[in-house]
């Protein structure tokens, strides 16, 4: 019941916007999220870094549920692979399936994932597949 609960809120717009913009609960989501921009995730990636730390970071959302949203977010892991990439940062990247298009259909998904993938695989940089449904 709990981890259908946790499912729901992942996915709530509603409680995104709470998350980012009240101040108490976007100082308690600061320790988990980088933030909310590629050029946040960059300037925290590299100081983990400095501190002689590696990362692993995914873009948040799953279940999206149209293939615009599925191709919007492989462009931003697409965007976020180069960056980590040009900065020589020592880190990967986790994907959802849920968010790549898992229920939009098996094909598309199969594309969408690939041209991350590729982009990826181009630049040396380890994939990870969060399985968070399911």
């Amino acid at each position: 019941m709990l981890r259908h609960g946790l499912l729901a809120l992942s996915e709530s717009r509603l409680a995104r916007r709470l998350a980012q913009d009240v101040p108490f609960s976007r100082a308690l989501s600061r320790r988990f999220v980088a933030g909310t921009t590629v050029d946040d995730v960059v300037r925290a990636a590299a100081d983990l870094n400095r501190n002689g730390f590696s990362f692993s970071v995914d873009y948040l959302g799953e279940s999206v549920r149209s293939r615009e949203e599925a191709r919007a977010a492989a462009g931003v892991y697409q965007a976020l692979l180069a960056r980590i990439a040009g900065a020589g940062l020592d880190g990967n990247v986790s994907l959802k399936l849920s968010q790549m298009g898992l229920d939009v259909g098996e094909e598309f998904l199969r594309q969408n994932v690939g041209r991350v993938l590729d982009r990826a695989a181009e630049l040396g940089i380890f994939i990870r597949f969060d399985m968070e449904s399911g």
